[in-house]
């Protein structure tokens, strides 16, 4: 769920594009994404209690509805989701929480405007920074604000991202060390709690 305008940050290759070229040859490559592996870390910072955390680790993302998320730092913590089932598993806790409701990760947000059939987008034009793209969508029923894509040098690739959500809290993620369309064994999205593991 995106709200109906984002923010987007994009480096324009040296060759220029208008909005519409580079919306289209951007969303043309991530339509011919099937997987993705890569390291992430992520900064969330909230504004009411005045704090910021700090996370890295794995990802494994096979389309359309499957994820693996490791996280290893500070604090060892497993997502699985395995098309309607979404594991959350704490190791030092010895506890596993299972959902079958769909629930919105944070580290895919970056994909669902470039997948999103209905988005356009317009260049803005900014001599101090790097080009940003506004993407507009059809779905108002969004919420997550503000989300802004940083592209590599090519324009090609989702590098970085943040955005606020409905609660105040700000998120920014780093996708490095990305491989595109690996071949994913689908065991890796599966997960069975260890013997002695409280599941809720």
């Amino acid at each position: 769920m995106f709200l109906p305008k984002l923010l987007l940050l994009l480096t324009l290759p040296a060759s220029g594009l208008d909005s519409d070229s580079l919306w289209h040859a951007l969303r043309s490559r991530y339509l011919e994404l099937k997987s993705l592996t890569g390291d992430f870390t992520e900064m969330i910072c909230s504004e009411t209690e005045g704090t910021c955390q700090s996370f890295s680790g794995k990802f494994s993302i096979r389309l359309p509805d499957h994820y693996r998320l490791e996280v290893t730092s500070p604090q060892q913590q497993l997502i699985v989701c395995d098309d309607s089932v979404l594991w959350f598993y704490f190791e030092e806790e010895k506890r596993a929480v299972r959902q079958t409701e769909s629930s919105s990760i944070p580290l895919l947000a970056f994909l669902e405007p470039i997948l999103d059939t209905t988005a356009t987008a317009t260049i803005v034009e900014d001599t101090a920074a790097p080009l940003k793209l506004i993407v507009s969508t059809a779905d108002s029923l969004m919420s997550l604000s503000d989300l802004v894509l940083e592209l590599d040098t090519t324009a090609t690739t989702i590098a970085a991202f943040s955005f606020d959500d409905a609660w105040g809290n700000a998120y920014h993620f780093e996708l490095l060390n990305q491989q595109w369309n690996p071949d994913l064994p689908w065991e890796i999205f599966r997960f069975t709690p260890p013997p002695g593991t409280t599941v809720e």
